[in-house]
């Protein structure tokens, strides 16, 4: 698995794409983790998540992609939280967390807004099948989302980009 995802990298000198690599695979374990234990992604973590992945694309991509990438990350935080107020609002309950609300928008932080956008709703797709399958209203998001992401680094030779 290293050599399929990061291992065919370092053979073409590609750097940012094994940074990619072993910091979402850091982070994917320990959302991943913490999610499924605790249903509870903590503020420091989930930040620090969003400002990793500016700070790795700022390094080694150009001024018209990184406020790209500023733009829809600001704007998908934006959207968000504005999504999650209404429903508490309208239900009396927390459908989507605030820590899912960082973790996504620190996707759109790390890839070009069409793929994070890409992984999100794969992973709400996961989410909502594993729902109706389960018969659980609560279900953690971020193991979905990081395996939408690996998933999607399996095949992404192959059918994307």
């Amino acid at each position: 698995m290293y050599y399929y995802f990061a291992g065919r990298n370092i053979a073409n000198g590609n750097d940012h794409d094994i940074f990619v690599f072993f910091a979402l695979f850091f982070w994917g374990y320990l959302f991943t983790y913490l999610d499924i234990s605790n249903h509870w992604l903590p503020r420091r973590y989930t930040m620090l998540f969003l400002i990793m992945g500016m700070i790795g694309n700022v390094l080694s991509h150009n001024f018209n992609y990184n406020i790209q990438l500023i733009i829809s990350g600001s704007l998908c935080f934006l959207i968000l939280l504005s999504i999650r107020k209404s429903i508490i609002q309208l239900s009396k309950k927390e459908a989507i967390g605030m820590g899912d609300v960082f973790i996504i928008s620190g996707c759109f932080f790390w890839f070009s807004w069409q793929v994070a956008a890409f992984f999100s709703g794969l992973a709400f797709f996961f989410l909502s099948l594993m729902s109706v399958l389960l018969n659980k209203n609560r279900l953690p998001y971020a193991p979905f989302l990081f395996f939408s992401i690996a998933l999607v680094y399996l095949v992404k030779d192959r059918w994307l980009v």
